[in-house]
């Protein structure tokens, strides 16, 4: 665990996703950091942030984290 260098590699902005991906010259996958904007529930106006961190491989979802640490970990023990 932590023996890979990962960098950030870029940025994608989607209809209400904003994604940071990054990539380990090591491994052939990548992490995307998927951040969406959540309505409030009941009624209350307005939206709130949540992040949640994909490792991909061939443009394709493998498993879904929600720490960056855990993402990295799962692709470097693999």
């Amino acid at each position: 665990m932590g023996k890979f260098t990962w960098k950030k590699s870029g940025k994608i902005i989607r209809h209400d996703v904003t994604a940071i991906v990054y990539e380990c010259a090591d491994v052939p996958y990548t992490i995307e950091s998927r951040k969406k904007q959540i309505p409030h529930s009941n009624g209350y106006p307005g939206t709130w942030e949540h992040t949640s961190y994909f490792v991909v491989s061939d443009g394709e979802d493998v498993r879904e984290f929600q720490t960056l640490k855990d993402a990295k970990d799962y692709v470097e023990d693999l």
